[in-house]
């Protein structure tokens, strides 16, 4: 028996189109390789993907160790190609340097970074990542022109670069003032280890919409300078290193009012964090505290669940808490079960219609 076909061509452009933005908005594929296979099928579906700008939103480019290295070789051409194809569309734009070799010297083209810098004020989300390393001197030249873009559209802003303390101060703090829509910043450790970083943080105007930050803890008393103002709308902070102390933190969040999520890693954090955060005017709104390595033990952590227990809706996680008994674990697992049924209660039988 033959396998009845369809003429792809007797369906309108609209149907497929509409066929294709369902493929690529499934989370569990990469939309960027869905539609590059779906324009290799045909040229009818070709034509169609080229001209459907809402398909090309989303662009990956791999970081190459020598401008030589024509197998790792980034298509700056590709980049301009696809946000052109976006039509003013939000893009997301992720870089990444080779996983698999530590000792590469990162090199991104100054082709690459002017094609980005073209399109900024429709980029959305800029991911850059050489795994802490630096990049190569040309490489910083080129990045720190395109660091001072006159627009920007970006709403997420990730760097896991390690800068000199010229472009870490200087040229982040332009982006910022020119990212007025951005909702998220994540700069890793070896973007703020040096004088630059900490100066970075000190004069830095974060943008009024920022909601989720991520920074080194090693700066976060320069969040609690009299200079820095205050982040009114930041809903999450996440803070990594052992370089701080419990009571800087507890001094910092004053700056953000509206703290919902707190996350601590390699931190050590230990009883007078947990005591000090029993002051619900401290971070009124806190919702959640991750803590990835903690010393503190059962008394501190009964006090706070308890002290921030009405309404039911703060929990706290410990992933590795040596000082813990089973008394400190019981109190963590009943506040995430009684969060859990305040937020999303169970349905009463007796709501249910009756046939």
């Amino acid at each position: 028996m033959s396998v009845p076909t369809v003429n792809s061509t007797r369906l309108p452009e609209d149907v497929w189109r509409h066929v294709f933005l369902l493929l690529v908005k499934d989370p569990t594929v990469s939309q960027e390789r869905t539609t590059l296979h779906l324009g290799s099928v045909c040229r009818f579906w070709r034509e169609i993907v080229l001209d459907a700008p809402d398909l090309w939103t989303s662009a990956t480019a791999l970081l190459l160790s020598s401008k030589s290295d024509a197998t790792l070789q980034v298509d700056s051409e590709y980049l301009s190609w696809v946000l052109e194809r976006a039509r003013n569309r939000p893009v997301e734009v992720i870089l990444r340097s080779a996983p698999f070799d530590s000792y590469i010297i990162p090199h991104m083209e100054p082709d690459l970074l002017a094609a980005l810098a073209q399109h900024m004020s429709h980029i959305s989300r800029l991911d850059i990542s050489t795994n802490g390393r630096m990049l190569s001197y040309e490489s910083l030249t080129a990045f720190h022109a395109f660091l001072r873009v006159t627009e920007s559209g970006l709403e997420t802003l990730s760097l896991d670069v390690h800068l000199t303390a010229t472009v870490s101060s200087y040229g982040l703090m332009h982006l910022l003032r020119m990212s007025k829509g951005l909702r998220s910043l994540v700069v890793k450790d070896q973007g703020l280890e040096d004088f630059g970083g900490k100066e970075f943080i000190l004069m830095a105007q974060f943008p009024a919409a920022l909601q989720t930050l991520q920074i080194p803890a090693s700066v976060l008393d320069l969040l609690d300078h009299p200079r820095t103002p205050k982040m009114r709308l930041l809903k999450s902070l996440r803070l990594s290193g052992s370089d701080v102390q419990d009571r800087t933190i507890l001094h910092a969040l004053s700056k953000f009012p509206s703290l919902e999520e707190l996350e601590l890693f390699n931190s050590k954090a230990g009883d007078s964090l947990l005591q000090g955060l029993c002051d619900k005017r401290i971070a009124p709104n806190l919702r959640r505290l991750e803590v990835d390595f903690g010393i503190m033990r059962d008394d501190a952590v009964v006090e706070l669940l308890e002290a921030r227990s009405r309404p039911p809706t703060f929990t706290m996680i410990c992933r590795n808490c040596p000082h813990l008994t089973d008394r400190g674990w019981q109190a963590l697992a009943k506040a995430q079960m009684q969060a859990s049924l305040y937020l999303c209660p169970p349905v009463s039988s007796s709501s249910e219609p009756r046939l």
